[in-house]
């Protein structure tokens, strides 16, 4: 089972940030390279978080149904 990695989301977060190292913690680091983490967002509610660039993103989870057994947590900057 894949442990949860959660990008926390606020109002206008810098969206490219999370570009970065989200692909490598969701799929792995090549082709015969998997990987043990899954991404998952946070956000204060689970109301959709609008980010600097202007994407929408729907969180899986709101501050008060973080699950309590995650591998890291990774905070965009606004």
């Amino acid at each position: 089972m894949k442990q949860e990695i959660l990008f926390i989301l606020l109002k206008d977060f810098a969206d490219w940030e999370g570009a970065y190292i989200a692909p490598y913690l969701n799929y792995g680091c090549g082709p015969d390279i998997e990987s043990k983490y899954v991404v998952k967002t946070v956000s204060v509610t689970k109301a959709p978080v609008v980010s600097c660039g202007g994407f929408t993103v729907l969180p899986n989870y709101s501050i008060d149904d973080i699950p309590a057994d995650y591998a890291g947590i990774v905070y965009l900057l606004d």
